[in-house]
């Protein structure tokens, strides 16, 4: 891996400082920006850089803030919001216009909203099994690879009898496929906020000594329903 560069970038966010321990190729094409999930780090996506598919493509993977070997002064100021203003904070540094994301579980969503928020600049978005489905589908064990051709775009496609137009969003994974009209993305993203605020709820109950089972039941973690 030559041609891949690591470097720790010192940022600012909302007042925290951090320093982001990245992995990076630069190149001529845009690059694809890898998010990754909760207890994981960049180097899940290290291995793109061996990959003769990818020669040559650019592209940027880093450890969130606290994960890995990044750095956060202010852990508590962390949420999702956090997250996509730090990957924008380390797209500027790199002085990056327009990129493509794929985000994996937490980095699903962060690349969600960053795709809504930066719609100008992201070329394309792949979310591998994120969190904005009523499962729980939190880590992945397979996923698949398809070479995709590209056939026309700007029109309309039926996808199950649904149909998708363009600017709409689709977020796949093992526990089924969800289609988001682009009116409704705000619904979406709430939706979302509201799961992954129940998950760290969860999380943080059971880490004071309570049984699952017992934290599972809990009405102050009752099931989001979805309309």
């Amino acid at each position: 891996m030559v041609d891949t560069k690591r470097e720790t970038l010192e940022l600012r966010v909302r007042g925290a400082n951090l320093s982001i321990s990245t992995i990076f190729r630069s190149g001529t094409r845009e690059p694809i920006l890898f998010l990754h999930g909760f207890g994981s780090t960049k180097e899940d996506y290290a291995d793109i850089a061996r990959l003769k598919v990818f020669s040559g493509r650019p592209f940027i993977a880093y450890d969130a803030p606290g994960c890995g070997e990044s750095v956060c002064s202010d852990l508590s100021a962390e949420d999702i919001p956090f997250l996509v203003e730090t990957a924008r904070a380390v797209l500027d540094h790199l002085q990056v216009q327009r990129f493509h994301v794929v985000g994996h579980s937490m980095g699903g969503l962060t690349s969600l909203m960053l795709a809504h928020e930066e719609h100008e600049r992201v070329i394309s978005f792949v979310d591998i099994e994120g969190n904005v489905a009523p499962e729980d589908c939190f880590l992945s064990r397979q996923i698949f690879t398809h070479r995709v051709v590209h056939v026309d775009s700007g029109r309309p496609v039926e996808i199950a009898g649904v149909t998708v137009h363009e600017d709409d969003y689709v977020i796949a994974d093992r526990c089924g496929t969800v289609f988001a009209p682009a009116a409704r993305i705000d619904e979406v993203l709430d939706l979302g906020e509201r799961i992954a605020r129940r998950q760290d709820g969860m999380v943080a109950a059971v880490r004071t000594g309570r049984s699952v089972a017992e934290v599972m039941h809990d009405k102050e973690f009752e099931a989001i329903q979805v309309r």
